[in-house]
């Protein structure tokens, strides 16, 4: 009996605090003052130590990887590592600065925030996501830097940006597994088959960026959902994105996708001896679009993308020893790095109006 009391008396409480995170009315109605402060303190120390613990835990993990990248560093003199550094910090700055300007393009109009919502929304939300199976956190980092009224409305737009990099993760699959089949099926399954693969990728593609500029008929769909029909308010202020924003939405998330595999091509520099460019950009790209797909596995991210890698690699001969260390290297630039500087960011969030 004491149990079931404890057991209520939890899921009453994490109901509250649900409810407080996404009211359209002010959280003071849901929790008194001593658990909003509670809650607020309690939720940044924890997700910003999980996040920390979890990086040093894959660090210590992949020592073996951490000694080949130092290695390789090392044995190369100081112009060419300051270049490659140089490069590695320009394209981060890019690639995390399209994130940014999408974040803002979407909430700037729609719910009337400044440009620094959008920079603190980003990196915090990376902060969720590293320790989470598909950085499926990512979208409560950037809503939690919204007001409690626009954190609803957030989540849909969140949603929305998420499906325009998958679109462009999916446009460079596409491309990526065309070049895939011409350079190494072909024998396996005869230039039919491949043909019919290609054409079947590319109609995969073609519906996907139909579904996509028709965004709004998802969203009305989402109103009609039954438990969400008490924010249809907020869904609603997510709707009306134009075609021209959706299109400059996916472009941008081309772009930036194009930074991750320049990366590869950075890092890959660094390990390997005169490296096959278009290899390379070839398997980046299968690389990233099949660890997007199979990033439904809970697992952690960082190992799907590893185990996708090498596989694709090893069909080309690379040293796989190397390999691994090259994703764990673009790993930690473009999201261990951003991360921790999230978790700092986090101390300065109010998720309630008044704590």
């Amino acid at each position: 009996m004491c149990s079931i009391r404890m057991n209520n008396r939890i899921s009453n409480v994490l109901v509250g605090v649900l409810r407080s995170l996404l009211s359209t009315k002010s959280s003071e109605q849901n929790l008194p003052f001593a658990a909003r402060k509670y809650i607020s303190w309690s939720l940044k120390i924890g997700v910003s130590l999980a996040a920390v613990l979890y990086i040093f835990q894959r660090l210590e993990t992949h020592q073996t990887s951490l000694t080949s990248l130092f290695a390789a560093s090392s044995a190369l003199s100081i112009a060419n590592l300051a270049g490659l550094i140089l490069a590695g910090v320009m394209c981060v700055t890019t690639n995390w600065g399209i994130e940014m300007y999408k974040w803002n393009m979407l909430i700037g109009d729609k719910l009337d925030v400044f440009w620094r919502t959008a920079v603190k929304g980003v990196l915090t939300g990376t902060t969720f996501g590293v320790f989470t199976p598909n950085r499926s956190g990512e979208f409560i980092g950037r809503t939690l830097a919204l007001g409690p009224e626009q954190r609803v409305t957030g989540i849909v737009l969140s949603i929305i940006n998420g499906l325009a990099q998958s679109m462009a993760t999916l446009t460079f699959g596409v491309i990526g597994f065309i070049y895939l089949l011409e350079t190494f099926a072909l024998e396996s399954i005869g230039s039919i088959g491949a043909v019919v693969i290609q054409f079947m990728l590319l109609a995969l593609w073609i519906v996907s960026l139909f579904l996509f500029f028709r965004m709004d008929v998802a969203i009305k769909m989402m109103r009609g959902i039954s438990f969400l029909r008490r924010y249809s308010n907020s869904i609603e202020r997510a709707s009306g994105l134009s075609h021209q924003l959706l299109n400059k939405l996916y472009l941008l998330s081309l772009l930036r996708f194009a930074t991750f595999v320049i990366q590869y091509g950075i890092v890959f520099s660094l390990l390997f001896d005169s490296p096959n460019w278009v290899e390379i950009a070839g398997l980046s790209m299968v690389t990233l679009f099949s660890s997007t797909i199979l990033s439904v596995i809970p697992i952690p991210d960082v190992f799907i993308k590893e185990a996708v890698a090498l596989s694709y690699f090893s069909l080309f001969h690379f040293d796989l020893g190397l390999v691994a260390t090259g994703v764990l290297a673009v790993w930690l630039i473009n999201i261990a790095l951003p991360a921790l500087l999230g978790a700092v960011i986090l101390f300065t969030y109010r998720i309630f109006k008044t704590v």
